[in-house]
């Protein structure tokens, strides 16, 4: 290297050693490169460059927020508890029914929600305090061509936009709140929100009441001319085939039917016990016939007969056939066998008239088994026809008298007012203002623009 190199080299230095005598007006940094990591002592050297600038400029924001704040309208706020009891809920009529019926708490804590903000309400509020009159809601100088309800729905639309309602969890409270520039309003406003839902609910639920019963009442003419109708053909049937309890005529039939299925069974067994003697008699047999039941009236004289005949033959293996003795004996036992033959034919004379009454009494008793089934079967087409207008009547008559009830029902209930919605606790002026804050305004300012 030459020493005019080295001359020149050692000059930038030279220079780069000379005190600074004013550090603020040296040049800036120079742009570091992004894959470089700046100290921290870098970006606290330009903190403490422009430290005064940084604390104005938070300064003037801040109080400048302060300022606007304190500057702006102030309102407030007040709430007012309304409860809500769903046990006082219930449906027309039957209780069983109303118990299923009944609403959940949150369903009725929503719908509550929402009816207070409903223009109804809110046109119940408008109307009670006259806040049509009130510069706060209504304009001062409207337009020529706005129509009144156009200038009510702008003041619907403001007052629904400070409605607030709330629900506490895990309870039947609904708070609804309400905001303007006046405390008192405010309180009355929330107030009279909730009176004007009371009255509201009231006067649609009797209005609902009221137009049910008129239908109601509308049914009840053509139920009542049902019914009528009803009775007077169940009569009619009754007079024209002499039908009054059908339930004790058919116990009475079947009772009847039953008898003479039973006679039928005894006479039949009763002819076949005849027609096993009958068929003896026919084929004439004398020793089949006393082994029968019809054969006990001829067993003595048969018995005597057999003794007369041994005797008879021992008179005549000892006296033989001419001795006086043996001839008299020879005479009885003519007349026994005479007196057989006439007993046996009267025997079989009589089991053949039995046996024919037998028949005949079961032919009887067959023919009336089947009238009594065809009589039964008559009766049951009867009973089924009876049974059906007398439940045709019987429904017509119960659902008249349940019509009617519930007429009455609805009449009562829209004459008394509802338990179920009632103010907890009014609303009561608060004149510590929820807007604007200026303290809160400002400390907000100070942080973000300290960011």
């Amino acid at each position: 290297m030459t020493k005019l190199e080295s001359s020149s080299t050692a000059a930038p230095a030279l220079q780069h050693r000379q005190p600074v005598t004013n550090p603020e007006l040296l040049p800036l940094p120079l742009e570091p490169d992004s894959s470089e990591q700046l100290p921290l002592s870098f970006y606290l050297s330009l903190l403490r460059r422009y430290r005064w600038a940084v604390l104005t400029s938070i300064a003037f924001v801040t109080l400048g927020v302060a300022l606007v704040s304190s500057l702006l309208h102030k309102r407030y706020q007040a709430t007012a508890i309304l409860r809500i009891d769903p046990s006082n809920i219930s449906a027309l009529g039957d209780n069983a029914a109303a118990e299923r019926m009944q609403l959940s708490a949150l369903g009725l804590l929503t719908t509550a929600a929402k009816e207070v903000k409903s223009p109804a309400v809110i046109l119940r509020t408008i109307a009670a305090l006259h806040l049509d009159q009130n510069p706060d809601f209504a304009p001062r100088h409207p337009n020529p061509g706005t129509t009144h309800d156009a200038l009510m729905n702008g003041i619907v639309g403001h007052v629904r936009n400070n409605i607030s309602v709330t629900q506490p969890t895990n309870s039947y409270l609904l708070l609804v709140s309400f905001r303007s520039r006046d405390p008192q309003l405010s309180a009355s406003i929330a107030n009279s929100l909730l009176q004007s839902l009371i009255q509201q609910d009231y006067k649609t639920r009797v209005r609902a009441l009221t137009a049910l019963a008129r239908s109601m009442q509308a049914q009840l003419v053509s139920m009542r001319a049902n019914m009528e109708r009803s009775q007077k053909a169940l009569v009619n049937y009754e007079s024209q085939n002499d039908i009054l309890d059908p339930s004790s005529s058919n116990n009475i039939m079947q009772s009847r039917l039953s008898q003479v299925s039973t006679d039928l069974d005894q006479a039949e067994n009763k002819r076949i016990a005849l027609q096993a003697d009958y068929q003896i008699v026919q084929r004439g047999n004398l020793n089949a016939l006393l082994a029968s039941d019809q054969g006990k009236y001829l067993r003595p004289l048969f018995s005597r007969l057999q003794a007369e005949q041994q005797r008879l033959q021992q008179m005549l293996l000892v006296m033989g056939p001419q001795f006086p003795p043996y001839r008299l004996q020879s005479a009885v036992v003519a007349h026994l066998q005479t007196a057989l033959k006439t007993q046996q034919l009267n025997l079989a004379n009589q089991i053949r008239s039995q046996y024919r009454m037998a028949q005949a009494a079961e032919d009887l008793l067959k023919h009336e088994l089947a009238r009594q089934k065809h009589n039964m079967d008559r009766f049951n087409l009867k009973a089924v026809r009876f049974y059906t207008l007398k439940s045709a009547a019987q429904t017509y008559t119960k659902l008249y008298y349940q019509l009617e009830r519930n007429i009455q029902d609805a009449s009562t209930a829209a004459n008394l007012h509802g338990e179920s919605l009632r103010v907890f606790s009014p609303a009561r002026p608060i004149y510590a203002p929820v807007y604007p804050r200026p303290m809160l305004a400002a400390l907000i300012a100070l942080l973000l623009s300290s960011l």
